[in-house]
């Protein structure tokens, strides 16, 4: 079928150009391919489409039929060609972007404060959920991750940078510890765990290949609603240190156990793969790596640096 569709369009530009030769050279192409093409069309066929004469070639009456069908078959193609071309390099449509609660308020709402009065034509589709989006599913253009490892490989991954995973926990609930958990007292702290699968890398405890034992009485399927109730003193709580940003600044967590230092988490942008991507994804991605970088990743240094300096973090 496909070779047909090269064939009819081969014969559209034969016509147009009123010559073979011409054809040829419109198309990059010998003039025996294009006499070959039209021939075998024509057997296809079982008709005559062109009288050919030395010096020049007319429509037959069902070549007449055929080229109208074939013209409008390239002049629909040409113009599907130029609406994708045009959404690959418009700034104006919609943008479907995913990521976390956390990272929505922290990352992605500043940088929609940009878009929005920059790109007036450009609409933006926000999913926040901490649970996992599929993309394919819900046609997401743009995702921002924050995960232990690459985990979609139908994907491409531009890692922004790691963040630390640690414990944290109330001033107050941390009193009856001394102020402060070891792996030897970690076992009697209470862990309000995030997701109850067991797999969920928010409701276990390990430094490198070791897990550590700890016991828990609280689960939730939020981290926020997690982290408010540690904040509350009912138990200390695994989550990035993104996640706890305002907290950490107000006092209201601290690091449960600076000498438990378990591996950071990637946090990636997350895209379909394909070779060149439409311009408003790519702009939106480098909007994403800019604030990140000169704002968002900073933020994250200061909190690490007090938390360093009050000897709160790697003990």
């Amino acid at each position: 079928m496909l070779d047909k569709l090269r064939a009819m369009a081969i014969f559209a530009s034969v016509v147009q150009n009123g010559s073979f030769s011409r054809s040829a050279e419109e198309l990059g192409i010998t003039t025996s391919a294009v006499s070959q093409q039209i021939r075998s069309l024509e057997t296809d066929l079982g008709v005559v489409l062109l009288n050919r004469s030395t010096r020049k070639i007319s429509l037959t009456e069902p070549g007449e039929v055929f080229f109208e069908r074939c013209q409008n078959m390239v002049k629909e193609a040409s113009i599907g060609r130029a609406m994708v071309e045009g959404l690959r390099d418009d700034m104006s449509g919609t943008v479907r972007l995913a990521t976390s609660p956390v990272l929505a308020l922290k990352l992605i709402m500043p940088c929609l404060k940009i878009w929005l009065s920059n790109t007036p034509d450009l609409s933006f589709n926000l999913l926040s959920d901490f649970m996992h989006i599929d993309l394919i599913d819900r046609q997401i253009d743009l995702a921002v991750r924050c995960s232990e490892k690459r985990t979609e490989a139908h994907f491409d991954h531009d890692e922004l940078g790691t963040i630390p995973m640690m414990l944290w926990g109330s001033p107050e609930y941390l009193k009856k510890f001394g102020g402060v958990l070891t792996s030897k007292t970690l076992d009697q702290a209470n862990l309000i765990t995030v997701d109850d699968a067991k797999d969920s890398y928010l409701s276990r405890i390990e430094v490198g290949n070791k897990k550590l034992r700890c016991s828990s009485n609280l689960a939730t399927n939020s981290p926020d609603t997690a982290k408010d109730l540690a904040v509350n003193g009912l138990g200390i709580v695994k989550l990035p240190l993104c996640d706890v940003l305002d907290e950490i600044e107000s006092g209201d967590l601290v690091c449960a156990a600076p000498e438990i230092r378990m591996s950071d988490l990637c946090l990636f942008i997350v895209t379909l793969k394909q070779s060149q991507q439409p311009v408003k994804i790519a702009k939106a991605a480098e909007l994403i790596k800019n604030y990140y970088q000169n704002e968002f990743f900073p933020q994250m240094e200061r909190v690490k640096d007090m938390l360093i300096s009050s000897n709160r973090m790697y003990g």
